[in-house]
């Protein structure tokens, strides 16, 4: 990756890049000029909560690699790390993997309904919901979190029918996601709860909050981008020892 002064991405030079520019290089004086003369630019990037776009974008864009960022409103995009073609083929062989062992543990006949499961957030997340989907015969609901839903008795009674939930905490001021858990603690059947989390859209006493929670065992947190493996089979988990509900 190349940056200016200030820290702003400015290009990107990849060995496609050098071998795309092979005869140039070797009949010219490129060694000795600057990496601008041969890198990709503008930089396409990817925001570290739409990973699971990565593979999409990739093959219609014509891309390898793409920077994975943070964007704030503090400042420029935060460079986070770089995704590339192998590692989406890495995840997809995984999730595939996942999904042949799902169909080969489950009966064909006399199958288990499909557990609810809840995502509260601000936006969807298609990569997440692809994994619960995997990991056992669910169905997924999407519900965004506002003011008007944080008050919602309509809201606080389909998560108590639910199966499991997850709280996209990005997004969210301290006060909304707090005021959540504590309005999900009081529920008389309060369904499994995973707490979903960018580590840097979070304030210190935040990170420090909820990992004092993590750590109590009472409401796991997960951070973006997700663990596949530890993620799968916490859902797996919760799932089996939550109580069915009607």
């Amino acid at each position: 990756m190349a940056h200016d002064q200030p820290g702003k991405m400015v290009g990107i030079f990849t060995e496609r890049d050098l071998l795309k520019r092979i005869d140039e290089i070797q009949h010219g004086d490129h060694w000795n000029k600057p990496v601008a003369h041969l890198m990709t630019r503008p930089v396409q990037t990817l925001e570290v909560g739409n990973l699971f776009e990565a593979g999409p974008r990739m093959l219609k864009e014509g891309f390898r690699h793409l920077p994975v960022v943070h964007s704030s409103e503090k400042g420029p995009a935060e460079l986070i790390g770089v995704i590339s073609i192998r590692d989406v083929l890495a995840l997809e062989i995984r999730v595939k993997e996942e999904a042949l062992s799902l169909a080969k543990r489950t009966p064909k006949k006399g199958r288990t309904p499909r557990s609810r499961v809840i995502h509260l957030g601000h936006s969807e997340s298609p990569g997440l919901q692809r994994l619960v989907e995997v990991a056992g015969r669910t169905l997924w609901i999407h519900r965004e979190v506002n003011p008007p839903a944080l008050n919602s008795p309509k809201l606080f009674s389909e998560l108590e029918s639910a199966d499991l939930v997850f709280l996209d905490l990005d997004g969210l001021r301290v006060a909304e996601w707090t005021e959540l858990l504590r309005k999900l603690n009081r529920l008389p059947e309060a369904p499994p709860l995973i707490l979903l989390m960018t580590e840097t859209r979070h304030s210190e006493p935040e990170r420090l909050t909820l990992k004092a929670l993590s750590r109590s065992g009472k409401w796991p947190v997960f951070l973006k981008p997700f663990p596949v493996t530890q993620v799968l089979d916490q859902v797996r988990s919760l799932l089996e020892i939550s109580p069915s509900r009607s």
